[in-house]
């Protein structure tokens, strides 16, 4: 609608990354289209106008998979709504905000998988025969855990001599650069990009990457698998490997949630070996009273586990 053209211009000069501009230049396309569709412009934006939306959004087909789209996603526009509804106030462009009231919660999302040994093998298999950006963003990303943008990372920022990697605009732009030592299963790639006078170690696409990664999984049978399990791997296998959680927080570049996921909820097997750790001796009185007939062990010294006689 014409008295929405200033929405543009508030986009395009948000403190973001560029690639988050292009994601929200996305959702108000179809915001926009959902608004002219109904004509109705986004003062008029209500909740009921919300419920509709949803109804439309979820029916839409991705044209590149001609999948569904996920309500999560619908939901993550309508919040994108009140963003834009604050921002027009603000602006004196609106004089209510009518969304400023509808609740929004997002369905929890299913956690990735972690690849298996076997699944690295046969990916790598693949990749021979595979563009180039995409057998390097893979070993990068499997070795540091890097998103997939961040893979593609300008060879200024590799220093060979101290063996670190700047990332200079990961997720959240560049307030949010780290430092990390350069992983040894990439050292000698890296080193070889870098002496080749290659401005970037590859260079992604800022908006079909995800789509050929899909594409790509999908053709070799790991249909489950997406470039973000290479993340997931990274963080698994560095708590796995008894690696602290602050320290893989720092070498992840504080992904918080997933750090939280992964190391805080341990399977429970995985815990068995601590449960009796620092238990008091058991009270033996309870276990006659109750007729109790089994041997069970208590702590000795050192966290020492003894079988006691039976009770």
């Amino acid at each position: 609608m014409k008295s929405d053209v200033w929405v543009d211009s508030v986009i395009t000069n948000l403190p973001v990354s560029p690639r988050t501009v292009i994601r929200y230049m996305e959702m108000w396309g179809w915001i926009q289209k959902f608004c002219t569709r109904s004509h109705i412009t986004l003062s008029q934006f209500a909740p009921h106008q919300a419920d509709l939306y949803l109804r439309w959004r979820t029916s839409t087909k991705i044209f590149s998979s001609k999948k569904i789209i996920s309500k999560n996603t619908a939901l993550q526009e309508l919040k994108f709504v009140k963003y834009l509804q604050r921002h027009a106030r603000l602006r004196g462009k609106m004089k209510s905000r009518p969304m400023d009231d509808y609740t929004i919660r997002l369905a929890a999302r299913r956690m990735k998988p972690a690849l298996s040994d076997e699944q690295i093998d046969r990916t790598r298999v693949a990749l021979v025969s595979a563009p180039e950006w995409m057998a390097v963003s893979f070993e990068i990303g499997l070795a540091t855990g890097a998103r997939l943008q961040e893979c593609a990372i300008p060879c200024r920022c590799i220093d060979l001599q101290s063996k670190t990697i700047l990332f200079e605009s990961p997720k959240g732009g560049f307030g949010k650069a780290f430092t990390i030592p350069i992983p040894a299963t990439i050292l000698p790639l890296l080193t070889a990009i870098k002496n080749s006078g290659k401005e970037k170690t590859c260079e992604i696409h800022k908006t079909k990457a995800s789509f050929r990664w899909r594409r790509f999984f999908d053709r070799i049978g790991m249909r489950d698998v997406c470039f973000h399990c290479l993340r997931v791997t990274r963080v698994t296998r560095l708590r796995q490997a008894g690696v602290p959680a602050p320290d893989a927080r720092r070498l992840v570049n504080h992904s918080s949630e997933l750090i939280h996921r992964l190391y805080d909820r341990h399977q429970v097997e995985e815990l068995r070996q601590y449960v009796d750790a620092g238990a008091p001796k058991p009270n033996l009185s309870i276990w006659q009273r109750f007729g109790c007939t089994a041997s069970l062990p208590w702590p000795m010294s050192q966290g020492i586990f003894q079988p006691e006689p039976a009770c």
